[in-house]
């Protein structure tokens, strides 16, 4: 499901709503992945789809910034947003797909903002 680049910036809860029901989903999958035993190629697997999905659309709405930030910006998010989903899954999903996906949103937007809300 493709989304317009001014749509996922002004609002990033529709692309991490689908991350979340997905994981919801296939949690055994996923959890298999990330666990202990899982491997570091699915995280940059991730990390690459990302990549290839979100920097042409970050670089035609935040136009002044040098490719490389972009990788960061990229590398930061993805890894922010694997760690939140292996915190999910190991603590049981007590959170829905939808929370979780507030919450991400909430942190990539806000910092460390959202700890004083």
């Amino acid at each position: 499901m493709a989304h317009p680049a001014r749509e996922i910036n002004d609002n990033p809860l529709v692309i991490l709503e689908v991350l979340y029901d997905y994981v919801s989903e296939h949690t055994a999958w996923i959890s298999l992945l990330l666990g202990e035993n899982g491997t570091l190629s699915f995280i940059n697997s991730l990390n690459d789809v990302v990549r290839s999905c979100c920097i042409d659309h970050w670089m035609e709405i935040f136009t002044k910034k040098e490719a490389k930030t972009y990788d960061y910006f990229c590398s930061f998010i993805v890894s922010g947003c694997v760690a939140l989903v292996n915190d999910w899954l190991n603590s049981g999903m007590k959170e829905s797909a939808e929370e979780m996906a507030i919450l991400s949103r909430d942190i990539i937007r806000d910092g460390i903002r959202v700890l004083s809300a």
